[in-house]
């Protein structure tokens, strides 16, 4: 769909330059990551030609850090992390995981960004693993985020 209508300019030598906005809308993706594609153009004297398309898709809400690496400890491990949207707004509704060692206190109000206090029990494992810390929340569109944790294997304590 074009944006307005095109814009002319000369340019030395007689040449005219024309020049048009252009407004491409994909549909929704629920997969965030980086994105490509190719937009075609057709002029009536039936010249086509294609322009490469490179966009990113981002997840209704962001948990930070996107993960974390623990080693075994004999205690629990604080972590801090950071839940925001880029959409408005949201309530944090419950944190759920098995690494929890109690449960987390959140804010009931909505805000753009959470703050969440986590104590974290990391059992000894023979060989590495990963568990998820899942936030629930309001936001319509990403009812969830998971803060994806990894366990690894040995004897030293707390963070990697």
């Amino acid at each position: 769909m074009f944006g307005g209508p095109p814009l002319e300019s000369a340019v030395q030598g007689g040449v005219t330059e024309a020049t048009r906005d252009v407004e491409v809308r994909l549909p929704a993706s629920k997969a965030s990551g980086r994105r490509s594609g190719e937009i075609g153009f057709r002029w009536s004297d039936g010249r086509r030609e294609a322009a490469p398309l490179r966009w990113d898709v981002r997840p209704h809400l962001t948990v930070t850090p996107s993960g974390l690496s623990l080693r075994p400890s004999d205690g629990p491990i604080h972590q801090i992390v950071r839940v925001e949207s880029a959409g408005g707004p949201f309530r944090v509704t419950s944190v759920s995981g098995s690494l929890l060692t109690e449960p987390v206190d959140f804010s009931k109000g909505a805000a753009v960004r959470h703050v969440l206090s986590l104590l974290l029990s990391v059992p000894r494992v023979d060989r590495e693993r990963v568990l998820d810390v899942t936030i629930s929340t309001d936001q319509r569109e990403q009812r969830t985020v998971v803060l994806s944790v990894v366990v690894l294997r040995g004897a030293e304590r707390g963070l990697q």
